[in-house]
């Protein structure tokens, strides 16, 4: 039966949804805000938010209460137009403010994994550098060792030999 759910029943079960949605809205809007403000600004930023928050709870209920005397249906169609442009305030905060914390992270992460692929794409080529760099002097032992070099001084003096002894020492040193 639709009488049930009118006076006292419908006004406990409005102010029922009315505490669940500031319940999970005031927490979600304070932590917000604080997000959005640096560290020496974040008390007087939230000090504001709570001031206009009290600020408009006294006010609102007066102003709405003046517009439904004049008509009650206005209340209504200016509700829903200031819902549009707060949502439209939301999106603009949100997605298109390029100066938000969430926006300066996900820049400062693409750029940490370009460097990363960067640093890993440098730690290829030091690798595979030493790799050839020791091929070169297990030949040049070898060759040593079989006899067709006739005193370490060839090997030594050889140039690919040096530059690869000074790689692997500065590989060492790294």
């Amino acid at each position: 039966d639709i009488k049930a759910f009118t006076g006292l029943p419908l006004i406990i079960i409005s102010i029922g949804f009315l505490g669940l949605g500031l319940g999970f809205g005031s927490p979600s809007i304070t932590s917000i805000t604080s997000r959005y403000a640096s560290k020496s600004q974040q008390g007087s930023v939230l000090g504001t938010s709570m001031a206009l928050r009290s600020l408009g709870s006294t006010i609102g209920p007066l102003l709405w209460g003046v517009v439904y005397s004049i008509q009650w249906e206005l209340v209504f169609i200016l509700c829903c137009a200031l819902c549009v442009v707060m949502l439209g305030f939301a999106l603009w905060v949100f997605f298109l403010n390029k100066s938000l914390p969430e926006h300066k992270t996900a820049k400062k992460e693409a750029v940490e994994l370009t460097d990363i692929k960067n640093t890993e794409k440098g730690t290829e080529d030091e690798v595979s550098s030493l790799r050839n760099e020791n091929k070169i002097l297990r030949n040049k032992l070898k060759q040593y060792q079989e006899g067709k070099l006739t005193a370490i001084d060839e090997v030594l003096n050889d140039e690919d030999t040096i530059d690869a002894l000074a790689g692997q020492t500065e590989a060492r040193h790294i």
